[in-house]
């Protein structure tokens, strides 16, 4: 899009040009005193400049069509198809404080998540490794039962009690392991585990932090480089505005109106190229945040299994 824009701009210079070179020629006709043949040749030196320009520029735009091409497989794109730009409302496009963008990146971003869990399960491990040092109680019993039409049942305990019987048990048990050392040193093994796991989520939020940090100074700076193109590019719009004006009741001042020309020809491109700065610096915090600041959603990459 850039590339777009910058094409239009050098092709309503060229048109501007063309014209005063017609208006120039007609003074010249009319044996004006006020213009010269220098101010002609002075026209066609710019003319052939911007002429140079022109082509590199819709050089750039072919070789940017022949890429999405090539990477969108569409064969007729920028010939019979032309893509389709979106234009942003920067206007509206509200920086919020640092810290609100740090703390949604550390909510937002997968590489959080996942520590957050390698952390709960560490500290699951060492309470498995800690319980371990603790006794295991039991309670069992059991319930035993025969009878038989032919004998009675015989509660003389020095006899065999035949096949009529009952029987049942109850007992509590205690199981201490004396493998003590071991599991104490399994302990302290995943707890050195559970120490690096964290020193590794510190770090990550802190490489985090630095992240969305310089994404966020970026952005305010273009932003700030924005509102100052958009100023100079109004100025520059109304003195080009105001020499045409003087160039159509034939006051003329060659040099000035070509300085103007290309001061709007130049303030016009530079102001597109912070339009795509502003564009990619946006984007560029949205990936550190992990979160679409146009849209409010998350990445698809970013969202939890469900």
């Amino acid at each position: 899009m850039l590339l777009t824009d910058t094409v239009e701009v050098l092709e309503d210079g060229q048109k501007k040009l063309k014209q005063a070179e017609s208006k120039l020629r007609k003074m010249l006709d009319e044996l004006n005193e006020e213009v010269t043949d220098r101010d002609l040749f002075k026209l066609r030196y710019y003319g052939s400049q911007l002429e140079d320009w022109l082509g590199q520029a819709r050089k750039g735009r072919q070789e940017l069509l022949s890429v999405l091409r090539f990477l969108t497989g569409i064969e007729k794109l920028g010939n019979e198809l032309q893509p389709a730009w979106r234009e942003l409302d920067f206007e509206k496009t509200d920086v919020k404080p640092l810290e609100q963008y740090v703390q949604r990146a550390w909510s937002n971003r997968p590489e959080m998540r996942m520590m957050a869990a390698a952390e709960d399960a560490q500290r699951a491990a060492v309470e498995i490794e800690r319980a371990r040092l603790f006794p295991d109680f039991f309670l069992a019993g059991y319930v035993q039962a025969s009878w038989s039409p032919v004998q009675d049942y015989i509660r003389n305990p020095l006899l065999q009690p035949g096949l009529t019987n009952y029987d049942a048990a109850l007992a509590v048990g205690l199981q201490i392991e004396l493998d003590v050392p071991r599991k104490l040193a399994r302990l302290e093994q995943q707890k050195a585990e559970l120490q690096r796991i964290l020193a590794r989520k510190r770090q990550l939020r802190e490489a985090i932090r630095l992240e969305v940090e310089r994404a966020w100074e970026r952005l305010r700076a273009v932003q700030q480089r924005w509102k100052v193109q958009r100023r100079a590019h109004r100025a520059a719009k109304s003195w080009m505005r105001a020499n045409l004006m003087s160039y159509g009741v034939g006051v003329y001042d060659t040099k000035d109106l070509l300085d103007s020309i290309a001061a709007y020809s130049r303030s016009s491109i530079e102001l597109s190229r912070v339009k795509h700065d502003l564009a990619v610096s946006l984007d560029e915090l949205s990936r550190a945040i992990g979160q679409d600041l146009r849209t409010g959603r998350q990445p698809e990459s970013s969202l939890p299994a469900e």
